[in-house]
């Protein structure tokens, strides 16, 4: 996805990259109304959905996210084991 995504746009169990920061993945948790949780790098955390998608500059499924960024992939998925 190349163009800007927008809050509905924002999906639990997509990984969304930042916009000029490739392999800065979040992992969306769970979602409720406008709220998000994720987890990225440094764990747990939420969000406003807004914010999420002001940086977003690519959406993927786990699967896509894996080829390109398997190291990074791997570290939130380790995040989300240890909770």
């Amino acid at each position: 996805m190349t163009s800007p995504v927008k809050a509905s746009q924002v999906e639990q169990g997509f990984l969304y990259e930042k916009t000029g920061t490739p392999g800065w993945l979040r992992l969306i948790v769970r979602r409720h109304g406008d709220e998000v949780v994720y987890t990225d790098f440094t764990g747990l955390s939420k969000c406003w959905v807004s914010t999420i998608a002001r940086w977003v500059g690519a959406k993927y499924t786990q699967l896509k996210a894996a080829r390109p960024f398997p190291k990074e992939v791997a570290d939130i998925a380790r995040h989300l084991e240890a909770r």
